[in-house]
């Protein structure tokens, strides 16, 4: 019971003098500071060296340091995997045959088609003379 209402206290200092943002404006207007573009130009101008010592610890006598390293210049290389969602691919379906759409000669054209690539593939007997 007591340290329920000690880190209650602890949460109403810690937001004490906070004021929430009205609504329709942003929490941050001027965008990113100065120091921030500084530091990411710092970072860009760093990263092919970076990038020398990642391909360098792939080479590591410790595996977990030669795997990490690796996972990270794959990530650089070709970006992170995306995650598999089956819900999200739809279900290719075969288009539609319909018969009633040809003539008779042309679905016995059709037949004669498809066995003749049925047996060249191995999928049936080859026809010969009875």
């Amino acid at each position: 019971m007591a340290q329920s209402a000690e880190s209650t206290e602890r949460n109403k200092s810690r937001y004490r003098g906070l004021v929430p943002f009205p609504k329709g404006k942003s929490g941050n207007p001027g965008g990113r500071t100065k120091q921030f573009a500084q530091c990411q130009r710092l970072c860009r101008e760093a990263s092919p060296d970076a990038a020398r010592r990642l391909i360098e610890l792939m080479q590591s006598e410790d595996e977990r340091v030669a795997l990490m390293a690796a996972d990270k210049v794959f990530e650089r290389a070709w970006g992170r995997p995306k995650d598999y969602d089956p819900n999200a691919e739809s279900i290719k379906k075969p288009p539609p045959f319909d018969p009633s759409l040809y003539t008779t000669e042309e679905l016995r054209r059709m037949q004669e088609v498809m066995t003749m690539i049925a047996v060249r593939q191995g999928l049936l007997p080859p026809e010969g003379p009875p």
